[in-house]
């Protein structure tokens, strides 16, 4: 119960954060109500980052909620939310993201957020479980942000990227590890066809379901999470799986 109210306590924060972000764009007459969309429907500042921190939340809701360490600072929690967003749109819409405003706007606002986490990072007495989630929301982003080609936050994304080697791969987290396999494979489905493999917007997928033991061996052995997820995704074939074939 109480762990429950401490959880809307933090989202509160991080949303109230996202939805002053977009009432000074408005104030500024950078950003216009009616562009504020979630799921076909116009929303207020405050609607619209409530949602979007609630399905980060629920994403990564064992991390959020500090059940793996101490919770996330509400900044890096904001920061998540709004990856996510752009993550889930990006995989819906591809290269149409650039014409929702939503997505633009909340991106520009993730940049203003790593930035702010950059600059005055001393300030904030970030945990290690605050650099791990700054990491996964980097990672969540970067395809979006490499297509419409914003190269401030392409730098600073690179700035939490492990480089390619398996010393990197294996000092993550199994977290964000697993997290992007599941982004890779994702990928690796979308592009071969788009034969079964989403993910929904609770950030769930059939890799899900799957037995973890060899992922969490290739963890072990620093295999590079987002190739060896592309190369699943494609070959995934979900009419190939026994019971379900066509």
């Amino acid at each position: 119960m109480f762990k429950g109210i401490k959880n809307n306590m933090e989202k509160a924060k991080a949303a109230s954060i996202i939805q002053n972000i977009f009432e000074v764009e408005i104030k500024n007459g950078f950003l216009i109500p009616h562009q504020l969309i979630f799921e076909n429907v116009v929303q207020t500042p405050a609607q619209f980052a409530n949602n979007v921190v609630e399905i980060g939340f629920s994403f990564k809701k064992d991390m959020l909620s500090g059940s793996f360490g101490k919770r996330p600072h509400k900044l890096v929690l904001a920061a998540f939310s709004l990856a996510f967003y752009v993550a889930l749109r990006w995989q819906k819409l591809g290269a149409d993201c650039e014409y929702d405003d939503s997505v633009i706007f909340s991106a520009k606002s993730l940049g203003m957020l790593f930035n702010e986490l950059e600059v005055n990072e001393g300030l904030y007495e970030l945990s290690k479980t605050d650099y791990t989630i700054i990491e996964m929301a980097a990672q969540l982003v970067k395809p979006f942000m490499e297509h419409i080609g914003n190269d401030s936050i392409l730098d600073e994304i690179d700035a939490h990227t492990p480089q390619d080697n398996d010393e990197d791969w294996a000092s993550m987290t199994w977290e964000l590890w697993y997290s992007m396999y599941t982004m890779g494979a994702v990928k690796g489905s979308d592009e071969a066809g788009g034969r079964g493999l989403v993910m929904n917007e609770e950030g769930m997928c059939l890799v899900d379901l799957l037995d973890h033991d060899p992922l969490k061996r290739a963890h072990r052995d620093g295999v590079n999470p987002a190739a060896l997820g592309y190369q699943y995704g494609q070959q995934f074939d979900i009419t190939k799986i026994k019971g379900m074939e066509l």
